[in-house]
């Protein structure tokens, strides 16, 4: 086999809608003004799936290469590759800057899915040789030997991964019993081993919906653990439905969500298809899920697609006070088809989501496409080019997001997919955009008889309150939990909370009340 190297490709952007600086316009100190664009010098086509940004500041994609022989993909090996903040390739992770699992007998190795446990180590979903495992490596890229054989643990089946808050892996799959096709989740303790305790012997299969085709192709934890799942269900493949599935910890049904734990929403005018590709949980405990309204008579006469948000509030119902109630089409921006596979939530309760925009038929030239919504649904023009990133890179034929990440400092990292000069190979396509507004949050609510201090600080904070608080909450600027104390709400007076282990950075401080809560930006320093 050839040696593994990276090829990097110049870019040069046909489209730069938006001025420097604003929230939405590409960060030049990124790669080549703000996009780095690469392949696998063995392989002519490589998707990059996922994109995660690492607590070492450090950026981390996985996907796969694969030869493309008459239109089809074969001899398809994992990758994963780092890079660092500045968008240069790290040499130092990995084998000379990559891991690279290679095909196999079986003729498949991919990544579905990855995530960054507490200990920093990542952990994968993928399919090694045919068979799906999970891996896990730490941020130097190199295979942790205490989880499982040489850090590697063979799975029934797989396909997304997400955490519980005591470390506990959900694994999301599909079952096919010979008729139907069923959710199948396991679940996983933090050493590889399956949990006995969750559902039979550690997995759960559960018929959804009563139609023949149950997909599931994203889940998220809430807080209590919960497991919020998205996808479609259908019996013919043109009459898609977009569901919608809430399971308790334990892998049962959630009662207490929708239509006993599933809910299928009709998006746009009867009969309402859709689908549902990604899931985002809010602060406040809302769900958004992203995907499309499809619809007969589309360009070209074939089958339309629009963007579209769903917004739920956290019993399932539909929030009222969201777009058209609870739920927003976005019009296509060439009067073409518009795809939306993936979503993000940031802490202002913006909404950016991501896919692609295509051009009318016979023109089947698509552009990478991001937009941003405000909470109450309201296209965010602040954001880009009247609310939208477009771009054609090297005006290839084929550009698409595939997936959206947060960074501390607020900026938007995305992966996505992009041909080549030649329009016959993918490349993967990394973006980093501003997103400056983000770090100028103010609070939500002023309380003077609650006074934090100092603010900056370095290692300690003060609380001096006089009204009864009961949860102490700070979270970093992606959302994530950093630190969570429980207050004596009998004891008034001066609380303490020592940030010596969290890194510099802007944070929420959420103030929990009998009634209320109250947000307020804190700066470690």
């Amino acid at each position: 086999m050839k040696p593994i190297k990276l090829i990097f490709i110049l870019v040069i952007l046909l489209k730069t809608e938006f001025s420097f600086g604003q929230d939405g316009s590409f960060d030049n100190s990124f790669g080549n003004n703000g996009v780095k664009i690469f392949s696998l010098g063995n392989c002519n086509t490589t998707r990059g799936n996922e994109v995660l940004y690492l607590s070492n500041g450090s950026i981390l994609i996985s996907g796969y290469g694969s030869e493309k022989l008459y239109g089809l993909e074969i001899n398809k090996g994992l990758f994963v590759t780092n890079f660092l903040s500045n968008g240069d390739f790290n040499f130092s992770f990995g084998t000379n800057g990559i891991i690279f699992i290679p095909s196999g007998a079986n003729g498949s190795s991919s990544v579905h899915s990855m995530v960054q446990l507490p200990d920093k180590n990542i952990l994968f979903q993928g399919v090694i040789n045919g068979n799906s495992v999970l891996f896990r490596i730490n941020q130097n890229g190199v295979f942790d030997s205490t989880f499982g054989n040489n850090g590697i643990v063979s799975i029934s089946s797989g396909g997304k991964i997400a955490l519980q808050s005591n470390e506990k892996i959900i694994v999301s799959g599909q079952y096919y019993d010979g008729y139907n096709n069923l959710y199948k989740f396991s679940r996983y303790n933090s050493n590889g081993t399956i949990d006995s305790t969750f559902g039979n012997n550690g997995t759960i299969q559960t018929d959804v919906t009563s139609f023949r085709f149950d997909l599931c192709s994203s889940i998220k934890i809430q807080n209590d653990n919960k497991i919020i799942a998205v996808g479609t269900s259908y019996e013919n493949a043109t009459q898609r439905n977009p569901v919608i599935v809430r399971f308790n910890e334990n892998g049962t049904l959630d009662f207490s969500f929708g239509n006993n734990g599933v809910l299928i929403t009709n998006i746009g005018p009867p009969p309402g298809y859709g689908v549902f590709y990604d899931v985002d949980i809010l602060q406040n405990g809302k769900i958004v899920a992203c995907g499309n309204m499809e619809y007969s008579g589309g360009t070209g006469g074939f089958g339309g697609s629009k963007p579209a948000v769903v917004k739920y509030n956290s019993d399932g119902t539909l929030d009222a006070i969201f777009g058209n109630n609870g739920k927003v089409v976005l019009n296509t921006i060439y009067n073409a088809n518009d795809n939306i596979r993936t979503i993000k939530t940031q802490l202002d309760n913006k909404i950016i989501i991501g896919g692609s925009a295509g051009n009318p038929f016979p023109n089947i030239q698509s552009s990478f496409y991001l937009t941003r919504l405000n909470s109450d649904g309201c296209l965010d023009l602040t954001f880009g080019n009247n609310g939208k990133i477009l771009s054609n890179f090297s005006n290839s034929e084929t550009n698409v997001a595939v997936d959206i990440v947060i960074q501390e400092n607020g900026k938007i990292l995305t992966v996505g997919l992009t041909k080549d000069s030649s329009n016959q190979f993918f490349n993967t396509v990394v973006c980093r955009f501003n997103n400056d507004s983000l770090l100028n949050i103010d609070n939500v609510e002023i309380d003077n008889e609650i006074v934090i201090y100092p603010n900056p600080t370095n290692e300690e904070l003060y609380i001096n309150r006089i009204n009864e608080i009961s949860k102490l909450e700070v979270y970093n600027i992606i959302g994530q939990l950093q630190l969570h104390k429980n207050v004596s709400i009998e004891n008034l007076g001066i609380i303490r909370i020592k940030l010596n282990e969290i890194p510099t950075g802007t944070y929420l401080l959420i103030i929990t009340q009998k009634d209320r809560k109250i947000v307020k930006k804190i700066l470690k320093n």
